[in-house]
């Protein structure tokens, strides 16, 4: 080997070194690269199952509302059908007398004939 290609040589060697440099900042660059999406999986991954067990638990707090409205319902229901019955009562309360009152009427008018009636024809005595 002469002197003109051992020179050849060790700028090839020089050139392949300064691309092993480069190529190993580029390997540097990608592992941290990698860290950084792993770690940022990692992260997905737990929020994923936060947000499983947050909608668990909101699914469980929607029922027991549903629950309650549902009861809440049943108990207005029950009320309504008691005050309708009570406003019917008292809607029949009139009535009710004046059937009273009429039938005290009709018994005047007609205790009042039959009197009249005795006294006229004297069926008394």
């Amino acid at each position: 080997m002469n002197e003109k290609e051992f020179a050849l040589l060790g700028r090839d060697v020089e050139d392949l070194k300064k691309r092993d440099d480069a190529l190993e900042k580029r390997v540097d660059k990608i592992e941290e690269i990698h860290e950084a999406v792993w770690k940022i999986s990692s992260n997905v991954e737990t929020m994923v199952q936060q947000i499983k067990e947050m909608n668990t638990r909101f699914n469980e707090h929607i029922q027991r509302i549903y629950d309650k409205i549902e009861k809440q319902g049943e108990k207005n229901a029950k009320d309504l059908a008691e005050v309708s019955k009570r406003v019917t009562d008292i809607e029949q309360k009139p009535a009710k007398k004046w059937e009273s009152v009429t039938a005290q009427i009709i018994t005047l008018v007609v205790a009042a004939v039959v009197g009249f009636v005795i006294s006229k024809f004297g069926f008394g005595g």
